[in-house]
């Protein structure tokens, strides 16, 4: 029989699985367990966690820290990725075979830190293995799928049009890149695969997204207002194409900071606030025009209002 060594024990695949009569009922059941967990778990008073589904089909209960453990940073981050105020049913897929997990958790699960933190903040947290008997039971119904990027090659070939078939219709996928560690939205795509890595949320990945907005429209004059929502890209784009693309953005406007924006086209302008009474300067990109890069180049007008907001224009120039 073979034996994996010390680091290859570590390594995503897919194990030989029990099966289960009836998936929905079972993780449905799990979910409850998960809710009213406590002490019985040794888990501290007021402390929440999230389940690991083994092969054999025993739940791992893994603790997400007391009330009030957790940096604001951290809670910060990861309510942004929630993004909702009410609490989520996730489901993730990775490595879960008992004996790897319990020797050291981080390396079959990578994207731990995310789940704990979810967990933290309430939301209902299951991890399995993505095996396609169980599959349609541990998706049906939930908010949230995330996907550790070393079981991509081990799911079905349509598992991203199944979930999406069984989630609930505004639910989200996501792939946690080991490579990168980061997570990335994934959309629905005319691709072999039929889906492909969308943009990711946040303020920089928004920045982007404008100008690369804009760089496909005629001259058109955009003003960033800091305490004000962002411009909308829907009502900026015309064409049917950049609106079906900009529909499967992960932006949540109401959660970005239009503050953040200004700075990072700033920083990405290398211009400096020169004074109160304004800044002015230009901003060269490559971007995505068309199939292929293309150097754009922008003009920056930067003031401030009565009550000290600031201001920035941006126009395409070329």
């Amino acid at each position: 029989m073979f034996r994996f060594g010390p680091s290859d024990r570590f390594e995503p695949r897919m194990p030989t699985v029990d099966l289960i009569p009836d998936p929905p009922a079972f993780f449905a059941k799990l979910r409850t367990q998960i809710a009213n967990t406590g002490a019985d778990a040794r888990l501290k008073p007021g402390e929440r966690c999230f389940g690991v589904v083994t092969p054999a089909r025993m739940m791992v209960i893994v603790p997400a820290g007391p009330p009030s453990s957790m940096p604001a940073h951290l809670i910060d981050q990861v309510a942004r990725l929630a993004a909702s105020e009410r609490p989520l049913n996730v489901t993730a897929i990775g490595f879960t075979e008992l004996k790897p997990l319990q020797a050291d958790m981080l390396k079959c699960l990578p994207m731990l830190a995310p789940l704990v933190g979810l967990a933290h903040l309430g939301h209902s947290v299951i991890v399995f293995e993505g095996s396609a008997g169980a599959f349609q039971g541990a998706i049906e119904s939930v908010d949230m799928l995330i996907v550790d990027s070393g079981m991509l090659p081990f799911l079905e070939q349509d598992w991203a049009a199944q979930a999406w078939r069984i989630m609930h219709s505004e639910g989200r996928i996501l792939v946690y890149q080991r490579t990168s560690r980061s997570l990335l939205p994934v959309v629905p795509s005319k691709n072999e695969q039929g889906w492909d890595f969308g943009e990711p949320d946040g303020e920089n990945s928004y920045l982007n997204c404008l100008l690369t907005t804009l760089a496909k429209l005629p001259s058109v004059d955009v003003e960033v207002v800091a305490a004000n929502s962002l411009p909308d890209l829907a009502a900026l784009a015309t064409d049917p194409e950049e609106l079906e693309w900009i529909a499967h953005l992960p932006f949540h406007y109401e959660a970005l900071s239009a503050e953040k924006v200004i700075e990072f086209t700033l920083q990405l302008a290398k211009l400096s606030r020169a004074s109160d009474a304004g800044t002015e300067g230009v901003l060269r990109a490559k971007l995505i025009v068309g199939d292929q890069p293309a150097p754009v180049e922008f003009h920056l007008q930067l003031s401030k209002d009565d009550a000290g907001h600031e201001h920035l224009k941006i126009k395409r120039t070329s």
